[in-house]
């Protein structure tokens, strides 16, 4: 079994790098705020997205998808880092040429690209990212008429105190299933329903 650092490192170098290849910008383009000293790590990335993930995850064409030309399926999805489902779905808006295509930042890099424009920003944005990640204090900012019941995992509360709470709140069912907001009863207890305040 791997250990956790090792685990980090092996996901880190299957992770996409934030290049970008032969776009309006020139032949290379680097996009991140991370320093430089971080080339080696790239490079790993790089090599892995060019040599091991195509002989992984190898081509396969969205079902009804109009079939993609191999050059612009060659630039997009081995030299750059589109995922074929968004070669086909800018394929399918009318992007017919590596010209328009590379005008769009892959997915992939979408972090990358953020973080490179929140570089100069107060704080980087930390705050906002922060009420962002927290979906409790985002509903918090939604008007209440825009609100509606949600879930809550009470991750410091016994797990039979929060299956007491869920029975007196929506009851139980039959056969030990817990009611659920999203399909009606599910099978796990260690929700428990809330009205949004």
């Amino acid at each position: 079994m791997l250990t956790n650092d090792l685990q980090q490192f092996v996901f880190a170098v299957q992770t996409p790098p934030p290049w970008f290849w032969c776009g309006e910008q020139g032949i290379w383009r680097r996009f991140s705020p991370a320093p430089l000293a971080r080339l080696p790590l790239e490079l790993a990335q790089q090599l892995h997205w060019w040599w091991i993930r195509p002989w992984r995850r190898p081509w396969r064409r969205p079902r009804g998808r109009p079939a993609v030309p191999w050059p612009l399926r060659l630039r997009a999805c081995w030299l750059n880092s589109y995922r074929p489902r968004e070669l086909a779905w800018w394929w399918a808006l009318g992007e017919r040429s590596w010209q328009r295509l590379a005008r769009h930042t892959p997915e992939s890099l979408s972090a990358a690209v953020h973080a490179t424009r929140r570089r100069e920003w107060p704080d980087r944005c930390r705050p906002d990212l922060e009420v962002l990640a927290d979906k409790g204090a985002l509903l918090g900012c939604a008007p209440q008429a825009w609100r509606a019941p949600f879930l809550v995992l009470h991750a410091e509360a016994p797990a039979a105190d929060r299956v007491e709470h869920l029975r007196a709140k929506r009851g139980s069912r039959p056969g030990g299933g817990m009611p659920s907001a999203a399909k009606g009863w599910c099978a796990n207890p260690c929700v428990a329903m809330a009205d949004a305040a």
